[in-house]
């Protein structure tokens, strides 16, 4: 007997059809789109971050909710466990690999202040979230 292990995507799919609560398949919508968004932008995911986008962006499930509900923890561990993973792999091949921080080795001294100012505030705003 093989025991394979679930991914986010099968895991949100099967507690969906098991569960018949509008509550609850709203509340997963809202955190599932929530860690979608948070990987996006390359924040930390984790319960407090998951909580808090929710709470800011849908209204809800609070972190009470999220740490009182075992389904959504579940969800949100599978989603950091991929989440870390991709991570790692991203670091490995931009180690792999050198990058140059500018579009273009041509560009002038302007240019560049902008693009570094850009990429401190988005460094910012990760660290943020």
């Amino acid at each position: 007997m093989t025991l394979e292990i679930e991914n986010s995507a099968e895991y949100f799919q099967r507690v969906l059809k098991e569960s018949s609560s509008a509550k609850f398949h709203t509340s997963l919508a809202n955190i599932k789109q929530s860690c979608d968004a948070i990987e996006k932008i390359g924040g930390v995911l984790n319960y407090s971050k998951v909580a808090t986008y929710t709470t800011d962006h849908f209204g809800g499930p609070a972190r009470s909710t999220i740490m009182n509900q075992g389904r959504h923890k579940i969800y949100i561990d599978k989603r950091k466990q991929e989440y870390s993973l991709t991570q790692k792999n991203k670091h490995t091949n931009k180690e792999s690999k050198n990058y140059s921080k500018y579009p273009s080795d041509d560009l002038d001294p302007a240019t560049k202040d902008h693009i570094d100012n850009l990429n401190s505030e988005i460094t910012f705003l990760r660290n943020v979230m």
